[in-house]
C-alpha cells in the first residue's frame, strides 16, 4: 500500500470521529450534559484511529528504515 494509499484509509474515520466530538460537544455546551452512551462511543472510536494511525506510523517507520539500510 503506498503512503497516500495508507493516509487516505484513515481519513474517513477522522472525518466521522471529528464530527462524533463536535456533535457532542454543541449539545454539552448547549445542556451541560454529556451522556455515558457518548462518552463510551468517542472511546471505540478512538481506540480504532489510534489503532489505525499507530499502523500508518509503523509502517512508514519501517519503510524509511529499509530505505536507510540500502
Amino acid at each position: 500500500m503506498t503512503r497516500c494509499k495508507t493516509i487516505k484509509k484513515i481519513q474517513g474515520p477522522l472525518a466521522r470521529y471529528t464530527n462524533s466530538v463536535n456533535q457532542i460537544a454543541k449539545c454539552v455546551n448547549s445542556t451541560s450534559v454529556i451522556y455515558n452512551d457518548d462518552i463510551k462511543d468517542l472511546k471505540n472510536q478512538i481506540e480504532h484511529l489510534s489503532k489505525e494511525i499507530w499502523q500508518i506510523h509503523s509502517l512508514l517507520l519501517d519503510r524509511t528504515s529499509n530505505k536507510d539500510d540500502v
